[in-house]
């Protein structure tokens, strides 16, 4: 029975290309049982398929080339047997990592599509938001486009080393302070921050954002044509009997990276409320007793 093979018939019986069998050549780890000292012609035997078989599956369960060399260089079965583990190991941190990026997709997929289907473009209402972790940066930041970008520039070199933070995808938020809305200044901002899909330990920029009850708007445009859509809201809540509860939040939902159709861009103003405080008549007047 034949027990010489050509590289091209190896390949055949083996079902691995040429190219790939020339690769594990050069780097050591399968090379073929002769070599025509004339030609240069590779030839291979029977015995070597089983072999290659173990390193195609190892392949296939994701164990890298330098790892495979290593344990064909010792073949010791408490050696294999730690390859294992530690591709099982590594395999595990990958489910998880892709689990984390499928929670990503379905959260913004989801905000997306509501964001889609927001009828009330313009017009207050309530809603509760639940708690959001966010990081963060304090400091006065004009409405304008290149304000905002230079100081999310300056947030994102405050992250520290080897952590996913991502600008953009609907995640960018700016606040305005309780003192400058109850004054009505709506021209510049207190802080700026980026929604965290993941926390990042050991910075004082990591905050959490409280779940609240928030008088909200839904508007068509830019940071600077917010301010026009401020006093109908705060008009909304004193008709409603509501009170500011805490710093005013603007995030964009859908941003020109996303889309360039105008009619699709879409930000959000809220701020958190609370019910105003109303006093009778006799309580009232029994304050004003103590008072005098």
């Amino acid at each position: 029975m034949k027990d010489r093979f050509s590289i091209g018939e190896f390949s055949k019986l083996a079902i691995i290309p040429t190219k790939t069998l020339r690769y594990y050549d050069e780097i050591g780890l399968f090379k073929p049982i002769e070599i025509d000292p004339n030609t240069g012609y590779r030839y291979y035997s029977l015995e070597q398929l089983e072999p290659l078989d173990m390193i195609k599956y190892l392949r296939f369960l994701g164990v890298s080339l330098s790892d495979i060399q290593e344990h064909f260089e010792r073949r010791k079965i408490q050696g294999f047997l730690q390859l294992l583990r530690n591709q099982a190991a590594r395999t595990e941190q990958t489910i998880q990592d892709l689990q984390a990026k499928k929670v990503r997709f379905e959260k913004r997929i989801q905000e997306i599509e509501e964001a889609l289907d927001m009828e009330k473009i313009g017009i207050p209402y309530t809603r509760h938001f639940g708690q959001q972790l966010i990081f963060r940066l304090e400091g006065s930041i004009s409405n304008t486009r290149q304000d905002i970008e230079f100081s999310l520039r300056r947030l994102s070199r405050l992250v520290p080393e080897k952590k996913q933070f991502f600008i953009g995808m609907g995640k960018v938020g700016c606040e305005i302070s309780q003192g400058n809305l109850r004054r009505r200044q709506f021209g510049s901002y207190d802080a700026i921050y980026v929604l965290l899909d993941e926390e990042i330990h050991d910075s004082a920029h990591v905050q959490i954002l409280p779940e609240a009850e928030c008088a909200c708007v839904f508007y068509r445009g830019g940071f600077m044509d917010a301010a026009r859509y401020y006093p109908s809201l705060l008009r909304y809540m004193d008709e409603q009997g509501y009170e500011i509860a805490g710093d005013s939040h603007e995030r964009i939902r859908i941003d020109p990276f996303m889309t360039q159709e105008q009619e699709h861009l879409l930000r959000e103003i809220r701020i958190p409320i609370r019910r105003r405080m109303v006093c009778d008549a006799g309580t009232q007047h029994a304050a004003r007793g103590a008072a005098g």
